[in-house]
């Protein structure tokens, strides 16, 4: 076998799981993105190239000596800045900042890290990235991915010029009718006595003018160029759960986002969206075992979003290893979702290394 690093489809990948406790100052490793060795024998799960590629996915192979290795892209929660070096007198918890160059105080050594503010501790907590961790700064408003050892912002292609307004006609407008003349003034009487006031003369019927024609509408600019698309990191992507085992028991249990060589959770692992994602669909998931889990009864795998179920849920028989289903289920940015492990009865036998995709596309 050889050693294969799977490239993965555009943005929707794993969240930072909590970090795991520390002493202050200490640098602590978030559990993803984890190198996880998966077995797939031949015979029973196949070709790992093929069943990869069926995801329309392909693989940057780095050392032929090394068993089959999956690397997981890692999403951060957001960071408020990533120019600071000397920490912030009054933080608030959680926190969160990529820690600058020539760092002082609690955050000395910690370069290029992400610090995170921990109230209950009076600490600083930091995660040390590793290759594929991708982290949104609010400050700039960009997206940034930790690769060669620096955080690189991912930018779009420009947006093409709007083309001028066409000018508008001008306004028609008509004459105005002529006023009458006035009556004439009456004579002088015998006695001196002034003679009565001639009627006033009738006013001038004049039409009113004919109103103008409308002008002509000015003819429309053309069309701004577009600009080139921005460089994204391939078509629709899938996120990845796992475990080591579902037990044989009727206990609900929930998958590892990413894998972990564990048994399913009892309580749910859930992987938040991080903001600034744009709304996606989820289309399919698919299951895989390497081994049934036998006498009969099945073992239900479930998309749940914000603890609710969904309608993308596979069922995999006692006697399968593999199964899939296809559904479209809407995820926006904060969303919080986990798969859902439950069995009407129990099983004869746990199957191990299970393995989750759950297939994305853009809206």
């Amino acid at each position: 076998m050889s050693k294969e690093r799977y490239i993965r489809g555009s943005g929707f990948t794993n969240k930072e799981m909590q970090d795991r406790g520390g002493a202050t100052g200490s640098s602590v490793q978030s559990p993803g993105p984890e190198l996880v060795d998966i077995n797939f024998p031949n015979g029973i799960l196949g070709d790992l190239d093929e069943f990869m590629a069926q995801f329309g996915y392909v693989h940057d192979s780095t050392d032929p000596t090394s068993p089959n290795i999956f690397i997981a892209q890692e999403w951060q929660a957001t960071v408020l800045d990533q120019d600071v070096s000397t920490p912030p007198v009054s933080p608030t918890d959680g926190d969160r900042y990529i820690v600058g160059p020539a760092a002082t105080g609690d955050w000395a050594g910690h370069e290029r890290e992400i610090a995170v503010w921990n109230a209950e501790d009076v600490a600083w907590l930091f995660t040390v990235p590793t290759g594929g961790y991708f982290a949104y700064l609010e400050d700039e408003q960009i997206l940034y991915c930790f690769e060669n050892n620096l955080w690189t912002a991912q930018a779009s292609g420009p947006t093409g010029p709007m083309g001028p307004a066409g000018a508008t006609g001008p306004a028609g407008f008509g004459a105005t009718g002529a006023t009458g003349a006035a009556g004439a003034t009456g004579s002088a009487g015998s006695d001196g006595t002034p003679g009565a006031t001639g009627a006033q003369g009738a006013t001038g019927a004049g039409a009113d003018g004919a109103t103008g024609a409308e002008g002509a509408t000015g003819a429309t600019g053309p069309a701004g160029a577009t600009g080139d698309a921005g460089a994204t990191g391939g078509a629709d992507g899938f996120l990845l759960f796992g475990a080591s085992q579902v037990f044989a028991s009727t206990s609900t249990r929930y998958l590892f986002p990413s894998y972990a060589n564990d048994g399913a959770q009892t309580t749910a692992i859930q992987l938040e969206i991080p903001s600034g994602v744009t709304t996606f669909n989820a289309v399919r998931i698919l299951i895989r075992h390497n081994k049934p889990s036998g006498n009969g009864n099945d073992v239900t795998y479930t998309l749940r979003v914000n603890n609710v179920a969904t309608a993308l849920t596979v069922t995999l028989a006692s006697t399968d290893t593999s199964a899939s289903t296809s559904a479209t289920v809407a995820i926006a940015s904060g969303d919080l979702i986990d798969i859902e492990i439950t069995k009407a009865a129990g099983i004869a036998n746990s199957p191990d290394d299970i393995v989750c995709l759950l297939e994305t596309e853009s809206v």
